[in-house]
């Protein structure tokens, strides 16, 4: 009887994986499929081993609308396979649907309730849905049944990064790495964990001894030279980037970071080479043209062309910080401030809390003179890095603008408290005791001024002319 729809030679007959007689049956169904104005279901097979066999080939080769559609046969003649309704959620997963996939594992645990494999990839689906504390429960349940079960050990630790565990996701990782399945993707990870917690020079040594065992993984050489680069080590992180690419030459990441790298050393032009290599392999990488962006604003000042550079990556990345950032510069130093405040306040929706973005705003506030918005950035600024001398400086400018001479001197004195060799806030602080009628304060805090900056004594001579001769004799009157 012809069951598969193409004669008695048809190779799912006596499949042979190792002839690729399985690959040669599946090419063949794909055309009639392909074929079928209405791809109904007589264009597959009805042999229920044969539809599992097909979907499996079509799962490992990530070609999962193929393995939904075999599956979809699959469960007509096997409506009550938990193991069909397993693999149509596996197929949905790879295309990135896990609600649906979610429904089907829920029909596969109805008719299989006790089956780990179905609650490690249920686990997923939440990760996939960004819920990784319910990923984690689904795991902790596998594991009661199975505590061995290195899947669901894994992907426990996969959970842990997701929630930014990242101690905890390290203890984890480090129980596997005598694993034979996943030693490698052990250490790998075990990096990634200590590069999150800011330990760059263990995450190296992880990635280190990893090549060691896997010389030729462009993405470990990748890793190591994030690392180095982490650690100011850029011209080793060059090479790393370089060994990656030689390995791959396509791994246009590793071109995107060469380029950071040589930006960072100041070789500009090397740097827009890196760049648009990355962009032959990968035309929609947001971060090679915003470094492209970033060299043409320093390299030329070219600000239309970097301008038009920072678009494409927000075109191709929408809200890129690093993009926004660049932009709202750009347009800062041709002087359109509402444009760049626009970009800056776009970019702190992402990270309400990002320092440099919101130093960039109190600036751009300051030049469009909304002194009072600029000191609720810099207020903040100080409160997120309290030891930010140049910030205090600016907070007391427009306190003592704004006539809050208390404050101001404060603030002035907290710049003092942090860089006592600052004449510039010894000199604020002066202006501000003057203002207070705190003379003998004044003549003392304008001669600290004077000896820590001597360049300050004509801008004393120009501002404070009575004074400036009391400063060498701080007992002597006003006249």
């Amino acid at each position: 009887m012809d069951i598969f729809g193409f004669g008695d030679d048809d190779p799912m007959e006596e499949s042979d994986p190792e002839e690729g007689r399985d690959s040669d049956a599946l090419r063949r169904y794909r055309r009639r499929l392909n074929s079928s104005d209405d791809a109904d279901a007589d264009a597959l097979p009805h042999n229920v081993e044969v539809l599992e066999s097909l979907t499996e080939i079509c799962i490992d080769k990530e070609e999962f609308d193929y393995a939904i559609r075999f599956c979809n046969q699959w469960l007509r003649f096997a409506p009550y396979s938990s193991q069909a309704w397993l693999r149509k959620g596996i197929a949905l997963l790879g295309l990135e649907i896990p609600d649906k996939a979610l429904d089907c594992f829920d029909q596969a645990d109805l008719l299989n309730p006790m089956d780990t494999e179905s609650m490690i990839y249920r686990g997923l689906a939440f990760s996939q849905m960004e819920m990784p504390g319910q990923a984690l429960k689904v795991y902790q349940q596998a594991l009661e049944l199975e505590p061995d079960n290195e899947d669901a050990i894994f992907n426990m630790a996969l959970a842990f990064q997701q929630m930014n565990r990242h101690e905890k996701a390290i203890a984890v990782f480090r129980t596997l790495l005598s694993s034979e399945r996943y030693a490698h993707d052990v250490t790998f990870e075990l990096g990634l964990a200590l590069k999150n917690l800011g330990r760059f020079e263990e995450a190296l040594q992880v990635y280190t001894g990893y090549l060691d065992i896997d010389p030729f993984n462009p993405s470990a050489w990748f890793a190591r030279g994030l690392m180095l680069s982490e650690l100011g080590r850029l011209q080793q992180g060059i090479e790393c980037y370089q060994m990656s690419i030689a390995i791959r030459e396509d791994f246009y990441p590793a071109w995107v970071n060469r380029g950071n790298n040589l930006a960072s050393m100041g070789s500009l032009l090397e740097a827009v080479e890196s760049y648009w290599e990355a962009l032959r392999h990968d035309p929609r990488d947001g971060k090679a043209w915003c470094g492209l962006g970033n060299c043409y604003q320093e390299l030329e000042e070219d600000y239309d062309k970097a301008l038009q550079y920072f678009a494409r990556s927000l075109e191709c990345k929408p809200g890129f910080r690093e993009a926004l950032f660049g932009r709202g510069s750009c347009f800062e130093a041709l002087g359109q401030y509402q444009r760049a405040l626009e970009n800056y306040d776009a970019a702190l929706r992402n990270d309400a809390d990002d320092v440099e973005l919101l130093i960039a705003r109190g600036d751009v506030l300051s030049l469009l003179e909304r002194a009072e918005e600029a000191l609720v950035c810099y207020r903040r600024v100080v409160e997120l890095t309290p030891d930010n001398s140049e910030i205090w400086i600016e907070v007391a400018l427009i306190l003592y603008g704004q006539k809050n001479f208390e404050e101001s001197l404060q603030a002035y004195d907290t710049v003092i408290r942090l860089d006592p060799e600052c004449g510039e806030a010894y000199y604020g602080r002066a202006r501000n005791q003057l203002a207070l009628g705190q003379y003998q304060a004044t003549v003392q805090s304008l001669q600290m001024a004077i000896a820590v900056d001597p360049s300050l004594i004509e801008v004393l001579k120009l501002e404070f002319p009575r004074i400036a001769g009391a400063v060498a004799l701080d007992d002597q009157e006003p006249s």
